[in-house]
């Protein structure tokens, strides 16, 4: 059993709460916080472990300092897209196969600590980004309950996963939110294909693309 563990989730996300459950059987002492906003201030502790799962808490070097093993980010995206909306630019690029990284938060900046596991799958030509979504927060979870279950075994588990993974490398771009924002907008100049690319890869329920027309802004309706 793990000693005392601090689980960041996010509300509403199904892979959230399966793996608050799963760690509850595995874990002596466990306090969980799903949130749905960045900033939310976390009381200091001396925590095992923490384990970040679609989480918008970025953890503050006060707070990692007080973590006794490790702080676990799950990361939607492999090490070649760092930041945010990796699942648009994955899509935008064409590229053939995805996957999901779990990786040590050893500082405040994102996606920058050691790579202790990377999964990887491929994309159908018929996934959008609902799918793919889905597809990768399947993975995180499987993901997660592996590197679990290796280090309630042995915390020294960490140690030699770190060393399996020392080949995995960040890519030196990192995205932002307002990377994404520029990037969801469409230019009235580029041709048919890229416009249907550019579709694909950023119109979801609740996001969409959008033009800007003599200083006013136009979302995309499907």
């Amino acid at each position: 059993m793990l000693d005392k563990v601090l689980f960041l989730g996010r509300k509403d996300c199904k892979y959230s709460k399966k793996l608050q459950l799963y760690l509850k059987k595995k874990t002596k002492y466990l306090k969980v916080l799903n949130t749905n906003k960045k900033n939310q201030k976390l009381k200091l502790d001396n925590y095992q472990y923490v384990f970040s799962f679609r989480s918008h808490i970025i953890l503050k070097k006060k707070f990692i300092k007080k973590i006794k093993v490790a702080a676990i980010n799950f990361h939607p995206g492999p090490p070649s897209y760092r930041g945010i909306g990796c699942v648009n630019y994955a899509l935008f690029d064409g590229v053939k196969n995805y996957g999901s990284t779990a990786h040590l938060i050893e500082n405040e900046e994102l996606d920058s600590g050691k790579i202790i596991d990377f999964i990887e799958f491929k994309i159908k030509k018929k996934d959008n980004i609902k799918k793919l979504l889905d597809y990768t927060y399947q993975s995180m979870f499987i993901q997660a309950k592996k590197i679990i279950n290796k280090l309630v075994v042995d915390e020294c588990n960490l140690k030699i996963l770190i060393k399996k993974n020392n080949n995995l490398k960040w890519s030196n771009k990192i995205k932002s939110f307002d990377d994404l924002n520029k990037f969801y907008k469409i230019n009235l100049n580029c041709d048919k294909k890229e416009f249907l690319k550019k579709i694909k890869a950023t119109n979801t329920d609740n996001f969409k693309p959008y033009i800007i027309f003599h200083g006013k802004k136009f979302l995309y309706n499907d």
